[in-house]
């Protein structure tokens, strides 16, 4: 293929909008839209329409990225809530309009790629600055979760923002570069990395672990040819051995624990101002080894409590969760009893982080990935004995999950179709009894590949990954360091989101799906896909 024959200004126009969508993608919804509407601009005025369709249709590898859109008009057949089904496919639509667009569009030249890419590290930076200037701003004990640090676009995809923008500073690292120019790119680096532990982003830095360990190995075996070959290969499994190393660690640490165990025998049945205590010596929960359930006053807390703090019991702390219960969480984990002198102990501050749905005092002052792990063993058996989720990543994903298993045994092969997902969800948590508050009632798994399952069966989930595996294999593409880097992102993701649901996630997924995938198209003859 020679150079574009679009006018100038068409390809000004295409150009315009890539760099649009790269730079709204952490930043701003609306740039991503406006960003899609010149690309779609472009390609009415700049193309013969029947050519340029005709020619899609004929490309297998544009057809495998689309075939999960397609799906969903074919899940329209057997639908009811036809709104539903609607928004859903708007929301979907870069899945069909972005390979449409780019795979018959003129390839892009290099220099626009790059810029493109750099476009994307900077917004993705300004956004890690943005987070760490809110920071400091509003100051650790004003931050209620650090995940709202993310201040533009969900923390999850955020994140997975971040680890491809590690993945191309390390492809940008590998070209000639000048010294100060690989000092800028490691620093930013550094910045993203950083941010990732700010907010205490347990996807992010999980698929970052897993990408560089996968990435790590496919260099040493298919690309390095040295002598440090096994040196390298090590390196790569301490990428994923030291991480699990230090996981082990915490869980280890958090339940040796040492036990206070109940002692009925000889518990004190009134407060000190002659108040009777409550205890519950069976239920095992505890904080920092300190049971929970033994000497409550309910009276006396609620009264104490609302003589002092803002938010008032009854009520919710700023994190949605019943603050009484975090008040009595945070007070058993400093080994107080919950009565009127142990609200009494608490500092100003203490009182502050409750209100903010701080519920361990180990936590205060201290929030980093030791402490979240320690939340996510917390919340793992509070739900293995009590079956509550409310509020909790982990433990709520997992009561999702067991919703959409149910849903999947009614339609295996072909789901409950494209708009019946949120009416369906919601008669199996009644059918179910479910444990979950209305608030937390969510109509997704928070899983891609379990909710595709749901909407469109197994069919629907081997044609999905069918179309995410299809490039890798097919004889006309070389799949290369970005894109395999990408790809991985891609999938280890959707095990812990709905990618695709929402318009950052699409976007984010189907624009470098396609950018990555053909940008070699000018040049590419067909040959053995190399791996």
């Amino acid at each position: 293929m020679g150079k574009p024959k679009f006018p100038t200004l068409h390809r000004h126009l295409f150009h315009t909008g890539l760099l649009l969508v790269a730079a709204g993608l952490p930043l701003s919804n609306f740039l991503m839209s406006l960003g899609q509407i010149l690309l779609l601009i472009s390609w009415l005025v700049g193309k013969q329409w029947r050519h340029a369709v005709t020619g899609f249709f004929r490309n297998p590898l544009a057809l495998s990225i689309t075939a999960i859109y397609f799906l969903h008009v074919v899940g329209l057949i057997y639908t009811t809530d036809f709104h539903y089904a609607a928004d859903d496919l708007r929301i979907k639509l870069p899945l069909l309009l972005l390979p449409l667009i780019l795979t018959t569009s003129p390839a892009i030249e290099n220099n626009w790629f790059e810029r493109i890419l750099h476009v994307f590290i900077c917004a993705v930076l300004v956004s890690c600055l943005s987070s760490f200037a809110a920071f400091f701003w509003w100051g650790p004990d004003r931050v209620v979760d650090v995940r709202d640090l993310s201040l533009y676009i969900s923390h999850i995809r955020f994140a997975l923002m971040m680890c491809l923008s590690v993945f191309v500073i390390v492809y940008f690292l590998s070209r000639p570069r000048t010294m100060v120019a690989k000092m800028l790119y490691l620093t930013m680096a550094g910045v993203l990395i950083a941010t990732l532990f700010l907010l205490e982003s347990m996807t992010g830095l999980t698929v970052l672990v897993l990408a560089s360990f996968f990435m790590m190995l496919r260099w040493v075996i298919y690309r390095y040819r040295g002598r440090f070959r096994w040196l390298y290969a090590a390196l790569a499994v301490m990428c994923l051995v030291l991480p699990a190393w230090y996981v082990v660690g915490v869980v280890r640490t958090y339940y040796s624990m040492p036990v206070d165990a109940p002692d009925m025998e000889h518990a004190e049945s009134q407060t000190p101002r002659g108040n009777p205590y409550f205890h519950d010596a069976a239920n095992p929960a505890r904080e920092n080894g300190h049971p929970i359930y033994m000497y409550i006053c309910y009276n006396e807390l609620e009264q104490a409590w609302n003589e002092r703090a803002l938010l008032r019991i009854p009520g919710q702390d700023r994190k949605g969760h019943d603050l009484q219960m975090t008040l009595i969480r945070f007070l058993s984990s400093k080994g107080l009893r919950k009565d009127s002198d142990g609200v009494a102990s608490l500092t100003s501050t203490e009182i502050k982080a409750i209100e903010n749905g701080v519920a361990n005092a180990h936590y205060l002052g201290h929030a980093n990935v030791g402490s979240r792990i320690e939340r996510i063993c917390w919340e793992w058996d509070r739900y293995r004995t009590t079956g509550e989720a409310d509020g909790h990543s982990v433990s709520l994903r997992l009561e999702l999950w067991k919703t959409s298993s149910h849903l999947i045994r009614m339609s295996p092969l072909f789901g409950i179709g494209t708009g019946d997902i949120d009416q369906e969800f919601r008669a199996e948590f009644t059918r179910m009894k479910t444990t979950l508050s209305p608030r937390w009632q969510l109509r997704r798994p928070h899983n891609q590949y379990i909710s595709i399952t749901v909407t469109l069966g197994v069919f629907g989930l081997l044609v999905f990954v069918f179309g995410l595996l299809y490039p890798l294999s097919i004889r006309i593409v070389r799949p290369d360091y970005l894109y395999v880097a990408f790809l991985v992102i891609a999938l280890l993701s959707m095990i812990n989101e709905d990618t695709l649901e929402t318009q950052a996630g699409v976007t984010f997924f189907a624009f470098f799906n396609t950018l990555l995938l053909f940008r070699h198209k000018a040049n590419h003859t067909p040959k053995p896909a190399e791996r």
